[in-house]
Order: C-alpha cells, then structure tokens, then sequence
C-alpha cells in the first residue's frame, strides 16, 4: 500500500451511509405495496414484507438452499427474457428476416419523359387490410401535399417529406447564389473588355465588342434560368401528386358511403384513368403562363419532336440536349432583360423592377412556399 493512502471504510464515510439509507428505504417502500391477505397480515404490526427480503437474500447465501434455488430461477427468467429480446431486435435489423412482400407505391405515373407529369392512384393489391378511417389529404409549411393515415404519422413519411423539402431549399438556394455572382461576372466582364482595349492598342486594331453570350453575365442569368426551371418542374410534380391523392380520399369516401346502401357508389367511377389524367396535361398547360420557364421547356419539347431527345450516352445531360439549347432560344426575351436591368454594381434598377412585375415573370414558386 502506498504511503499516505487510506483504506476506504465505508461505514466512516458519510456518502455511502445516506446511499445505504436511501437504498434501505427504498426496499421498504417497494415491499410495503405488495397486496397481501388480511389473514396473513393481521397478528403483524408492519408490513410483513418490510424485512422479508434480507432474510430471503441471508439464507439465498447458502448454496442448494430453497431461497438460493429461487434466486437463480428469477435469473435464469430474466436471461431468458433478455435473449428473446435481442434475437427479436436482431430478427427487425436483418433485412432477410423481414416480410419480402413488395410494397405496391400509392401512386403510378403514367406520364411519359419530358411530358408534364401525370399520375393515377395504384388499387389496393388482394388481401390487403382496409384502412379504419378514410385518409386525409394534408399538406406541410412548403405546401407538399401527402396522405396522413394514422396520428402520429410514420418515421418514414415525415423522412419524405424532409427530403422533398431539401429539394426544394437545394433550388432556391441555387437562384440565390446565382443571383449572389452578378457582381463577380459584372467585374469579370468589364476585366474582359480592358484586356480587349489593351489588345487593340497593342496591334492598332478596333477592339472586339462581345456578344451577350459570351459575357459571364450570360452564364450567370442561364444557370439562375435553369434553378427556375428545375424548381418549376418539382412544383408541377407535387401539384401532379396532390390531383392523385384527392383522387385517393375521394375513392375512400365514395367506398364508404356505399355500404349498406339500395343504391352503392362505385368506387371506380370516382378514379380516374390514365386517359383522363394525361387529358389533365392540357388544362394543366395553362398553368405555364405562371411558370414561364417549364412552360418554355415544353413548347421546346413540342417544336423539335423526336429531335428533343438527347444523343445516346448523354440522358442525364440537360446542358447539351436540344430541348434545352431551344429553350434558351424561346426565353431569350427575359434573359436580355434581366441583363438590361442591372446596374454597374449589379443591383436591380427600377426598369428591372418594374418588368419583373409583368406577366411573363410571374412565377408559381414565389406564391408557394417561402
């Protein structure tokens, strides 16, 4: 033992006397609401439980004893209980343990590439337990529409949801950083045209005017144009989605209301068809007039035809496809004015403002969510 240190006695030390107080009492309070029959409690002046508990712990010390067998019954129970726990935990964490049934999605889109989208709910597959109540149709703070079967709703939905809403925030931070870079490229510009002045009085020669498409300011206002069109196209989609689920509760409502009736709804008149919710594209079409970028992308879409697909091996490539070179074409108008409508620090002007009330600026997402 080193020299200095003390033993530790516990009965000198005042923490672990108040700790062995309060477990003492603890014990006492615990046995004293035990229910036990008057006749057995009648001739006792306390609970007859309140010192059990050390005598049945002073004889369980004596291995082979009927107190010592009790304890390791309790044990063994629990150990039991334990491992039943883990291999139910374990059976839910497997994923080949799991039910394989495939999970029929709410909705179908019938929609095809670079058309507007359009979906129909799927039916029910057999067997499938009907839902008590009919759902609700529900939409979030970022006007995302969705069904609520059950309060509270699932883990999973609410990650969905937060997942379409990052979405949705990932665009409108991408036209705020675009809008961020103006002064850069204004700079970057005008660094351009000195370099092109240096040049000519070099070699005595006129110096070249730049076309808007070469300025960076043209690069700046082209990606801010494709953010819209991508926030458009997330916001046609969910509006898409909400027409499908309305579609759900109506079908819900009408199956309900038909029980036990002379005359019973069909639930089937009450869905749409695929035909009915592409003929949906064309009234949904006037909605472009709100959205000028989407609206753009598809009148691009029906002017090249076939020639709007992108070469093989290039699908995911908006930037060279045909439908997009077109587009830049049809809103050649905005991107002029938004150029025009800037200032030397590449603030707004008031002429900028003022255009940026007429029609063809109006877009959907600055009426949804902010």
């Amino acid at each position: 033992m080193r020299e200095g240190r003390q033993v530790f006695v516990a009965a000198k030390n005042s923490r672990h006397r108040i700790a062995a107080l309060s477990l003492y009492r603890a014990l006492i309070r615990t046995s004293q609401k035990i229910a036990i029959p008057q006749e057995l409690s009648k001739h006792a002046r306390t609970h007859p439980v309140a010192h059990l508990f050390l005598t049945v712990l002073t004889k369980a010390q004596t291995t082979g004893s009927p107190e010592h067998s009790k304890v390791l019954g309790i044990l063994a129970e629990r150990a039991s209980k334990a491992d039943e726990s883990r291999k139910l935990r374990s059976s839910r964490a497997n994923p080949k343990t799991r039910n394989t049934t495939p999970h029929v999605p709410l909705l179908r889109r019938v929609a095809g590439p670079g058309e507007p989208p359009a979906y129909v709910p799927n039916p029910r597959p057999e067997g499938e337990k009907k839902p008590g109540r009919p759902p609700v149709f529900a939409t979030d703070s970022f006007d995302i529409p969705f069904l609520r079967f059950t309060k509270p709703q699932p883990p999973v939905l609410g990650q969905i949801i937060s997942r379409r809403r990052f979405l949705w925030r990932k665009r409108i931070d991408g036209m705020e950083v675009a809008e961020k870079k103006l002064p850069q490229a204004l700079l970057e510009d005008e660094w351009d045209s000195l370099v092109e002045d240096q040049i000519a009085r070099e070699t005595k020669t006129q110096p070249r005017a730049p076309q808007r498409r070469e300025t960076h300011q043209w690069t700046v206002f082209v990606s801010r144009l494709w953010y819209e069109l991508a926030l458009e196209k997330l916001w046609d989609d969910w509006v898409a989605r909400g027409h499908a689920f309305h579609q759900i509760v109506e079908h819900e409502h009408a199956e309900r209301s038909g029980r036990g009736k002379d005359s019973p709804v069909n639930p089937v008149s009450v869905m749409k068809s695929e035909a009915d919710a592409l003929a949906e594209q064309e009234t949904r079409s006037e909605r472009f007039a709100a959205m000028p970028a989407l609206g753009a992308w598809h009148r691009a879409r029906e002017k090249l035809g076939a020639a709007a697909e992108p070469a093989q091996g290039n699908e995911n490539d908006t930037f060279i496809s045909p439908v997009w070179a077109e587009m830049i074409e049809l809103q050649e108008y905005r991107l002029i004015r938004w150029m025009d409508g800037l200032d030397h620090t590449g603030n707004k002007t008031a002429r900028e403002y003022s255009a940026s009330r007429d029609r063809d600026t109006i877009r959907a997402h600055r009426r949804g969510p902010a």
